[in-house]
């Protein structure tokens, strides 16, 4: 009977340090995302809870009239405060969420990151906890509509047009009241770097 108490005891201590060592351990967090620009983030969501330590991918995709430029990280400082009264009742917790981007980091629309546990930076309970967790920004940049770039092109052109005919009209002129000599290019058209 003894050893079948000691064996009883051995199991359950067994599975306790199990459940402590395997599984009991893993941490979720928040995920924080920003938006330049616009845009959306799929599949993740702002304040999705994921794994801390798993790898995780995200596509950034642009709005109409928008294209993808960066990601960038972000250290989001999470700080909760809890006032005391003088009567030693509480108010409700503030949480003030403050981010802080770093520079561009990654310039493909797809990332994939390691999601990294929070971190806590500061903690006196019951009166104020600060903590560290991971964000992303993903900066979109707006392009020129096509139709505006096509007008400015097309106009452009027409300048260059009208220019050569002008010259062509000048130098036949020229020729005709008795110029002399080898024809010279009078413009781009005829200079060899267009067809003639």
């Amino acid at each position: 009977m003894r050893s079948f108490v000691l064996i009883a005891i051995f199991i359950l201590t067994a599975i306790g340090i199990c459940q402590r060592s395997c599984g009991q351990d893993v941490t979720n967090a928040p995920l924080y995302l920003y938006v330049t620009g616009s845009g959306s983030v799929t599949p993740l969501q702002n304040g999705q809870s994921l794994v801390a330590g798993q790898t995780y991918d995200m596509q950034a995709i642009p709005a109409p009239g928008f294209a993808f430029d960066s990601w960038s990280g972000v250290n989001v400082f999470i700080f909760v405060e809890t006032n005391l009264n003088p009567d030693g009742t509480t108010n409700a917790p503030i949480t003030s969420v403050i981010p802080s981007p770093t520079p561009p980091l990654f310039f493909e629309p797809t990332l994939e990151f390691i999601m990294q546990p929070q971190e806590v930076l500061f903690d006196v309970p019951g009166v104020r906890t600060v903590t560290r967790s991971e964000g992303w920004q993903v900066n979109f940049v707006p392009v020129p509509e096509p139709s505006s770039l096509a007008l400015i092109l097309c106009g452009l052109a027409f300048a260059a047009v009208m220019n050569c005919a002008g010259k062509a009209r000048e130098r036949r002129r020229s020729t005709a009241e008795g110029g002399h000599g080898k024809p010279r290019p009078y413009c781009a058209c005829q200079s060899g770097f267009a067809l003639r």
